[in-house]
């Protein structure tokens, strides 16, 4: 996906275009003007503004990887290794959330209602295949309690 226009990151944001040259200016959305002097916002910038400030991904998600990829349940359902022990994956808040990616909810919730291969996203298989060296980070700003 090439960069957005303000006013398509606006309508992922659900808010104005002049909120979204607001946010460039004052809370460090990262932009690049062209060279007519419009701001463009590459996508991963977006995402990561977007996780940063508790904003919902899913429709960004959505148009960036066109459900290519799959849920973590659904990939770990396919492997042979791990046949028959998906059904835990229904109690998971992943699997209930129908979340994208699981690895940015381990930020978030307790770690007792994500079911998980390994405590260690690094060493989880789907994160080794899906996150394609994103730094596993916690958000600096947005909601951080954890769901118990």
């Amino acid at each position: 996906m090439q960069a957005l226009s303000t006013g398509q990151v606006a309508r992922y944001c659900l808010v104005s275009p002049e909120t979204i040259q607001n946010w460039i200016h004052d809370r460090g959305l990262p932009a690049q003007r062209t060279a007519g002097g419009q701001y463009r916002v590459r996508p991963h910038d977006l995402r990561r503004f977007m996780i940063e400030h508790g904003m919902s991904v899913a429709e960004l998600d959505r148009a960036l990887f066109k459900e290519e990829q799959p849920r973590c349940w659904e990939f770990f359902a396919a492997a042979p290794d791990h046949a028959g022990q998906t059904r835990e994956c229904e109690t998971c808040v992943v699997y209930r959330a129908e979340a994208l990616r699981c690895y940015e909810l381990r930020h978030y919730v307790d770690h007792r209602h994500v079911h998980c291969p390994t405590d260690d996203c690094a060493a989880c298989p789907y994160h080794q295949r899906y996150a394609a060296g994103e730094p596993l980070q916690a958000p600096t700003n947005g909601p951080t309690a954890a769901v118990t």
